[in-house]
């Protein structure tokens, strides 16, 4: 293996490679029996799942016009709460996961792009790294930002399922984890996604009290008229 890795024989099968292209995307669709979907449909679940495969063809399926129109899936309004991805997304990943790394997943999901120093801070922690390691090279369930690999996502839809489970598991503790989040991103200089985090924990004090210099807090007050 040394020797082909040498010549550049053997090449390492990211996430990005196992994804649909649009092209096969299409054929996917035009090659099973029984789904009649458009062609902008299909680029729209193409864009939502970002070409994972079985995702993809799932909703494929549920949005194809020989479902009844109650059942049908509305192809702009996919989340990662829909049914048959929520069913998906239980089996496939929480199911084959030890506790351990499932309650990671479900923990980092609030936080966005997900750093072991971010993490370790949050929840006061120190096995960040160990966790995305296991599951960036192991499992490909997280995605390096850039090459740099200094933050990492879960694919959109996977997140906002995760992020779902959360609410259902942790709800009473999302707004003290996203405040101490607000508070990390602003001591390394994210402003923006500090003030982003305070408002999601309904902070809107702290929230306040962080906005950048110049910027005036929106009233609902009408303004008083010029006098002529």
């Amino acid at each position: 293996f040394a020797r082909i890795a040498a010549r550049r024989q053997l090449r390492e099968v990211g996430t990005d490679a196992l994804a649909f292209s649009l092209v096969e995307a299409n054929a996917v669709a035009r090659g099973e029996p029984g789904i009649l979907i458009s062609e902008p449909d299909i680029h729209l679940l193409w864009k939502r799942t970002l070409g994972w495969a079985e995702p993809l063809c799932l909703l494929l399926q549920a949005a194809s016009a020989n479902h009844a129109t109650a059942e049908r899936l509305v192809v702009d309004r996919v989340t990662g709460r829909d049914s048959d991805l929520d069913r998906y997304f239980r089996s496939a990943i929480l199911a084959s996961l030890p506790s351990d790394v499932r309650e990671f997943c479900i923990r980092a999901s609030i936080l966005g792009v997900i750093s072991a120093d971010y993490f370790n801070h949050v929840f006061s922690r120190s096995d960040g790294a160990y966790f995305i390691e296991e599951l960036s090279a192991e499992r490909m369930l997280l995605t390096p930002q850039d090459r740099t690999q200094l933050g990492y996502e879960f694919h959109p839809l996977l997140r906002e399922f995760l992020e779902h489970r959360f609410a259902v598991e942790l709800h009473g503790l999302k707004s003290e984890l996203l405040v101490r989040a607000a508070q990390w991103q602003r001591a390394n200089g994210h402003s923006r996604e500090s003030i982003s985090l305070y408002l999601r924990a309904g902070d809107l004090d702290l929230q306040a009290s962080h906005r950048p210099p110049g910027r005036r807090p929106s009233s609902s007050r009408p303004r008083p008229a010029r006098p002529r």
